[in-house]
This record gives C-alpha cells, sequence and structure tokens, in this order.
C-alpha cells in the first residue's frame, strides 16, 4: 500500500469568484473534490479551484470536515 501525504487541506480566496483549494493527493481526497460542481484542476500551479458560492464551500466543508488547516475561512 502507498503512503501519501496526510497534510491539512488549505483554502484560499483565487481569481474572481474561484477559491484555491490545496489539496496533498491521495485517491480518496481527489475522488472527493471531483465531486464539487465546477471544479478545476490547474495542473501549473497544482491546486484545485471550486467557484466561491454557498455551496460549493458548504459541500467542500462537509466532504473534508476535519482534515482543513486551522486558518481557513
Amino acid at each position: 500500500m502507498t503512503d501519501y501525504p496526510a497534510g491539512p487541506i488549505q483554502i484560499r480566496q483565487g481569481g474572481t469568484g474561484r477559491l484555491i483549494v490545496v489539496l496533498p493527493y491521495s485517491p480518496e481526497r481527489v475522488a472527493k473534490i471531483k465531486t464539487v460542481a465546477g471544479r478545476c484542476w490547474d495542473s501549473k500551479e497544482r491546486y484545485w479551484t471550486i467557484p466561491h458560492t454557498e455551496g460549493a464551500l458548504a459541500h467542500l466543508l462537509d466532504l473534508f470536515a476535519g482534515e482543513l488547516a486551522e486558518d481557513d475561512p
């Protein structure tokens, strides 16, 4: 079995109407974030973005409860 980094997930303000989600890789985490409507992977910067909407943020927070960095909104 492969070990993956277990660091916290970070959320910060992105471009207009987007949130940046820094997600240390694991297959389970990637599968979860792919359930967020409107998510996009930025292969150059190596992070995900999601729409900055109440619904998308609530879904993300539900998916990753207990895994977020302390200073995230």
